[in-house]
């Protein structure tokens, strides 16, 4: 199983998608719950809208477009054309389009029940682009937005039990 993205620079789920496909061909269990945090859930969201083996989608604190996560991040020195600059090169290097990275438009077209996990004190990609993907969603949804926490630590114990059970309720046999 090889697959597009060599490891050499992320393209924040153009090739990270194909690659979770590539794993999922050596799966034989039914049905695949995908899950990631971050760069994870929004390669799980990109992967969910084209491949009909994911049965369900967890996806924890992702980025809504690659554009935009790309400008919040972005140093405060850095200009427009800075990021501009910066956005084409790793599309030349990496051989992909930013514009195709976007969690938020893949949700327009996944088919299957999705829970977003957001902490609304997440300093890295904030809350709002979990309230995008979650709006461009159809139903069966659910955003979980956890008080007081940050990027990494939405995942309590509280969260994981809301997480199982809504799993549960959404398998489709």
């Amino acid at each position: 199983m090889g697959g597009e993205s060599t490891g050499d620079a992320c393209t924040y789920g153009y090739f990270e998608k194909q690659d979770l496909s590539r794993v999922l061909d050596g799966v034989t269990a039914a049905p695949i719950v995908a899950m990631g945090t971050s760069l994870g859930g929004a390669v799980s969201l990109q992967a969910a809208a084209d491949d009909p083996r994911i049965a369900v989608v967890v996806a924890v604190a992702p980025f809504s477009d690659l554009r935009t996560v790309v400008k919040e991040r972005a140093p405060f020195f850095a200009s427009k054309g800075n990021i501009a600059d910066a956005l084409q090169i790793a599309e030349s290097t990496a051989h992909f389009r930013a514009d195709d990275v976007s969690p938020v438009a893949a949700a327009a077209r996944i088919k299957v029940p999705v829970l977003i996990i957001h902490g609304d004190h997440d300093a890295e990609t904030p809350y709002n682009h979990s309230q995008r993907i979650f709006a461009a969603l159809s139903e069966p949804k659910r955003l979980i937005l956890v008080p007081g926490r940050g990027h990494g630590d939405s995942l309590t114990p509280a969260v994981w039990k809301d997480v199982d059970a809504w799993i549960d309720a959404n398998l489709r046999p």
